[in-house]
């Protein structure tokens, strides 16, 4: 069975859109528990919330590139676009947040 170019397209959207919305929901759990080491002054959990941040980080910019090989390879594809611009949007604002929480943390928690 050969795939057409609109199957593939709609396929790598849909992996690109679960793949991101679910580094998007397991960022937050890496940024608290990064929290909550550096609130007990451990380093019980810096590792593993670290990695769950670069693994969540890598995951989303994975699912953009493969939105845009989507895009790409379809260029009347609707989904595609608004894969891109969710990722995109959602890339600034959890940056954002993960960054303000670790300025947050950093700057107060040790007064």
């Amino acid at each position: 069975m050969k795939l057409t170019k609109e199957e593939k397209s709609v396929m790598i959207n849909g992996l690109s859109t679960g793949i991101a919305t679910m580094a998007f929901i397991g960022l937050p759990i890496g940024v608290y528990m990064w929290i909550i080491s550096m609130l007990e002054r451990s380093v019980s959990y810096i590792t593993q919330s670290i990695a769950i941040m670069v693994i969540c980080g890598i995951a989303i910019v994975g699912s953009l590139a493969a939105s845009i090989v989507a895009k790409v390879k379809d260029k009347t594809n609707k989904w595609a676009t608004a894969n891109i611009v969710y990722i995109s949007i959602m890339l600034v604002i959890s940056g954002l947040l993960t960054y303000f929480f670790i300025w947050l943390m950093t700057t107060y928690a040790f007064n």
